[in-house]
């Protein structure tokens, strides 16, 4: 009797499904490789302490030292003050996880983080033909990005006659980073999006090939150049300009001479009455 309630007891026992491990929420599902290129803003491979401080900034990050927070991602052997992508995914402290998770986008970064500016990447964002040069066309496009929407042709004359050290009429790479004066990279570091280019610049879409040569060329579907536009452009201005050529007076013409009237005869003296004789 013993067992069959023993079985009988197995067979009414209350059984329950095997809970199902819940999904992590997606808000903490981060992928740190694309955090580590957002905080790498000069695409070196590593995180220096330039770069880990606007880190903390973004972040919200009090109470440490860019050093002390360094320290914490180190591995064992490993002195250098960087941050490898390793270190980075391994090594990361609890605390800084959380921050990361609770500023994440809808794009998968950090919202809120400014880049120091790379000056290599502006430019290549700014040389729209690939010319390894920026014209004055292009730099005028910059400045109203930048918002200096006003006498933009003086502002573009003076960065040419402060940077254009080779007097060739554009600014390559070099007369870029070397020569670029402060305020207008401060500027551009207010205008910094997350992926480190300039927000609202507007591209002309041509990307040509072949350089400065090509850029006069139309093809089928690309947009015309801005600077053919502005040629045609001062050429109507300046042919408006020009005063019209005098009207010329249409000859007067000579009325015909007046053919004066035959001169009236004159009538046959009358023959004196012969005297009474």
């Amino acid at each position: 009797m013993g067992c069959g309630a023993s079985k009988k007891k197995e067979e009414g026992a209350i059984t329950t499904a095997p809970v199902e491990k819940k999904e992590e929420p997606t808000s903490s599902k981060t992928d740190l490789r694309k955090i580590f290129d957002q905080f790498d803003t000069d695409k070196n491979g590593i995180i220096d302490a330039k770069e880990l401080k606007r880190a903390m900034k973004a972040l919200n990050v009090e109470g440490v030292t860019p050093d002390d927070l360094l320290k914490q991602f180190k591995m064992e052997g490993n002195d250098t003050a960087e941050i490898t992508l390793e270190e980075f995914e391994n090594n990361m402290p609890a605390n800084i996880k959380e921050a990361i998770i609770a500023k994440i986008n809808e794009n998968g970064l950090v919202e809120g983080f400014r880049p120091l500016v790379n000056l290599t990447l502006v430019f290549n964002q700014f040389d729209t033909d690939d010319s390894g040069a920026l014209s004055k066309m292009e730099l005028k496009r910059a400045c109203k990005a930048l918002g200096m929407t006003e006498q933009t042709d003086v502002v573009v004359e003076d960065l040419i006659d402060k940077m254009d050290t080779d007097k060739n009429g554009e600014i390559d790479l070099k007369e870029w980073t070397d020569n670029l004066p402060k305020e207008f990279k401060q500027l551009m570091a207010s205008k910094l999006d997350e992926k480190g280019l300039i927000k609202g610049f507007i591209d002309d879409g041509r990307h040509r090939k072949g350089g400065a040569a090509a850029e006069n060329k139309d093809t089928e579907g690309d947009v015309v150049a801005e600077e053919a536009v502005a040629a045609a452009a001062e050429e109507v201005v300046a042919s408006a300009e020009e005063p019209a050529p005098a009207a010329e007076e249409p000859l007067a013409e000579e009325a015909p001479a007046e053919e004066t009237a035959p001169a009236a005869e004159e009538p046959p003296a009358e023959e004196e009455a012969p005297a009474d004789e």
